[in-house]
């Protein structure tokens, strides 16, 4: 998932600075697909919480906080 984040974050920047640019300052296609970035990334930051929360209680371990700390018990 991290991977997949790192990829989108990446496109989305692109994509946004490509917008700047005079070649594709209002390109509709361009405008849609950074969009279209944007919600993929948002989508996919709630599937891995919501992974994170499903994975906390079935392994009865706070995942959250080890994801925070780095430390998670042995």
């Amino acid at each position: 998932m991290i991977i997949v984040l790192m990829a989108l974050l990446a496109a989305v920047s692109v994509t946004g600075w490509m917008l700047t640019l005079d070649a594709f300052w209002g390109n509709e296609v361009l405008e849609e697909m950074h969009g279209a970035i944007s919600d993929a990334i948002l989508a996919c930051a709630l599937i891995h919480a919501a992974a994170a929360l499903f994975e906390s209680f079935r392994h009865k371990e706070n995942l959250v906080k080890a994801m925070i700390t780095g430390y998670k018990r042995a």
